[in-house]
């Protein structure tokens, strides 16, 4: 018998079995097509995750697009707030030159520890990396044309850091296209922390060390040595001798 016939008797008396593998594979495929993403869209945010208040908060931002994504990005808002209080937020909107369009709160200390104010008058939004403009068939950027290269957005986001309070915090990066499209970033958190006691120690040391030499150049500029006084005794003793001299000359008296 054939290798051939014996595998169709086999799937003859198996049939049913058969069927039910064929519709079970068939189920899986579909499942694994829909779970996977159209595009190549993908947000992030990365960054030192410690910095003291004495220095600057620098986030950076990739956003990562391909062109069968038909994403074209027209807002950026980036939101900050206290781990433990994520209802409240600092919300900083701009556009894709990096312009900033928009803060919210205006003013004021959010949750007593982010100085609404100082992220405002220290803040920068860098464009380090965007796709130029005038390209594509109305998406904005670079789409269209038959070409399927990835489309990459770069941001650097800073700001001085005792703008907010010793503490822990998270921020995320939400991208908004026409149509109402969003894509979400990963949520960055950071901690803001105070300079270390080692950093005070020596600083205060140096003022320490300046306040002795300043002790020690005050008791130099008052203390006279030895010599300096003997001068003066020598001085006014021959003072009171020309005088006392005088006075008895005046009665015929003379002091060898």
């Amino acid at each position: 018998m054939s290798r051939i016939a014996l595998l169709s008797r086999v799937v003859s008396a198996n049939r049913r079995e058969v069927l039910a593998l064929v519709i079970t594979a068939g189920l899986l495929v579909s499942l694994v097509v829909a779970a996977t993403p159209a595009g190549a869209l993908n947000t992030v945010l990365h960054g030192p995750n410690e910095v003291d208040t004495n220095e600057r908060l620098t986030v950076k931002a990739d956003v990562d697009i391909r062109p069968s994504d038909e994403f074209s990005p027209n807002e950026f808002t980036y939101t900050i707030w206290p781990t433990e209080s994520p209802e409240k937020t600092v919300t900083v909107t701009f556009a894709p030159n990096g312009t900033v369009l928009d803060i919210s709160p205006e003013r004021g200390t959010v949750d007593n520890r982010i100085h609404v104010r100082r992220v405002a008058n220290t803040l920068e939004i860098t464009p380090i990396k965007r796709p130029e403009p005038g390209f594509g068939y109305g998406y904005g950027y670079g789409y269209g044309y038959g070409y399927d290269t990835e489309l990459a957005y770069e941001y650097e986001i800073s700001m001085d850091a005792n703008a907010f309070k010793q503490g822990s915090y998270e921020s995320q990066l939400v991208v908004s296209a026409d149509g109402g499209k969003t894509d979400e970033s990963n949520v960055f958190d950071f901690d803001v922390t105070i300079p270390s006691e080692d950093e005070d120690a020596d600083g205060a040391g140096d003022g320490e060390k300046n306040k002795g030499k300043d002790k020690d150049k005050g008791r130099d500029s008052d203390h006279r040595s030895p010599g300096d006084v003997g001068s003066w005794v020598a001085v006014i003793g021959n003072f009171f001798r020309a005088l006392i001299a005088s006075f008895l000359g005046s009665f015929g008296v003379v002091i060898p």
